[in-house]
């Protein structure tokens, strides 16, 4: 997986990177954005997950509201933070679909963290780790 990492978005920086795995940040902010290589259906697909906020701090009642509108990817909580996850599968996605894919869980956390704290508070922090 590390392999790929050259062709996602310009403003993008790697934070790690393994042969499962690669988190990247975007923006000013941070927004992170993990993607694994998973096997579902017995084929290989790929996991992108974007922590929006501390699961302590959301409010999980209108998260659970909002869940039900997306209409790609939902929310979860991992390693206390409520995340947007979503998958693919590894045979239809190309470099387009790659980078759409990463642009969509990191505008969509980003805009969804912003419902739940303000503008001026904390990014996710490293639930991913550096």
């Amino acid at each position: 997986m590390a392999g790929g990492c050259d062709r996602l978005k310009l403003g993008s920086r790697v934070l790690q990177a393994s042969s499962e795995a690669v988190v990247l940040s975007y923006g000013d902010d941070d927004q992170r954005v993990r993607i694994e290589l998973i096997r579902a259906f017995d084929e290989p697909w790929a996991l992108f997950i974007s922590p929006i906020v501390e699961a302590s701090k959301a409010r999980l009642q209108n998260a659970l509201e909002f869940n039900m509108r997306l209409s790609i990817g939902a929310l979860a909580i991992e390693q206390a933070h409520l995340v947007l996850r979503a998958t693919s599968a590894l045979s239809v996605l190309d470099e387009a679909s790659l980078d759409w894919h990463v642009g969509f869980i990191v505008g969509e956390a980003a805009r969804i963290r912003r419902l739940h704290v303000p503008v001026s508070g904390p990014s996710p922090g490293d639930i991913f780790g550096d």
